[in-house]
């Protein structure tokens, strides 16, 4: 009787732990999936917004509110990681020696980024590209969605773009383009002496890329454009990229200014350069809806 009380007791004891041991894998289990759902959230977020995009066609919905719905999260992580095929297709649209530099990591160019705000956040209204160049950053933007309108804007007498058509005329590689499925609109034209009204109609979205003559205070466009901007009659509410913030001392100088003036012009600044380019990439946010995800790199 004695032993079979002692094994009835063993028995019991080792069911006891057996449970208790379950308890505790099942919870550190269940923590560890936590921790995953953490990590994968962003991604997620992501995939989820990719899937929902739809094409920019004559028969899409054309948004015309300035806000931005929703918060904008811009992930370090996620814009180094970000799939870019969708883009390699632009390549043969730039010049030569500018492929190199579409394929290059984000923090040394900023094309990623360009792509990483199209792709996950852009919608059918137009994005504004100020300074085409070799057509690069207007390709970058136009990647992120199919035939998503860009409006890029050089001076009245540039012809710099027509190194990045490689011999084709005009209308031959904006066709190139529309079969890549790109919506790209080129300008020669001042905007700082455009009408009040043409002047808001092309600012008059979410995302305004400035790459121009880095001069701000010798040659001062960028300055002068963005008091123009500032002073529309209908507040401007979205956001501007600035390229090469830290190429040099009126730059330099430019981008301190913007930061003294951001609490009186109700704007912030952010320094992307670390996803940017590493001649310094500025993001001015007048919307207030920009959440900054870092990663631990930084």
């Amino acid at each position: 009787m004695y032993c079979v009380l002692v094994l009835v007791v063993i028995v019991s004891s080792m069911l006891l732990l057996d449970f208790w041991y379950s308890r505790f894998l099942f919870a550190m289990t269940d923590n560890n999936k936590s921790v995953d759902k953490e990590k994968n959230i962003n991604l997620i977020s992501l995939s989820n917004k990719i899937s929902k995009k739809a094409t920019c066609n004559n028969s899409s919905k054309i948004l015309t509110e300035q806000l931005i719905e929703g918060s904008l999260v811009i992930d370090y992580e996620a814009v180094r990681n970000l799939d870019i095929s969708s883009m390699e297709v632009f390549f043969p649209f730039t010049k030569d020696v500018y492929v190199k530099f579409m394929k290059d990591v984000a923090g040394k160019e900023h094309y990623r980024l360009l792509h990483y705000l199209t792709k996950i956040y852009g919608d059918c209204r137009h994005v504004t590209d100020i300074g085409t160049c070799y057509v690069s950053s207007a390709l970058a933007l136009a990647s992120g969605r199919k035939y998503l309108p860009v409006y890029t804007f050089d001076t009245p007498t540039s012809s710099e773009r027509l190194v990045a058509f490689r011999g084709k005329t005009e209308q031959e590689y904006l066709k190139g383009l529309h079969d890549q499925k790109a919506n790209i609109k080129f300008f020669n034209l001042n905007l700082l002496t455009v009408s009040d009204e043409e002047f808001s109609k092309y600012h008059n979205t979410w995302l305004v890329m400035l790459d121009t003559l880095h001069l701000p205070y010798s040659d001062p466009f960028e300055r002068e454009w963005f008091k123009r901007l500032i002073g529309m009659e209908k507040p401007y509410q979205g956001l501007i990229l600035l390229d090469d913030l830290h190429l040099n001392d009126e730059m330099s100088r430019w981008w301190n200014e913007l930061q003294e003036m951001q609490s009186k012009n109700k704007y912030k600044c952010y320094d992307l350069t670390k996803i940017g380019h590493n001649t310094g990439t500025g993001l001015l946010d007048f919307s207030g809806k920009i959440k900054i995800l870092q990663d631990a790199i930084e």
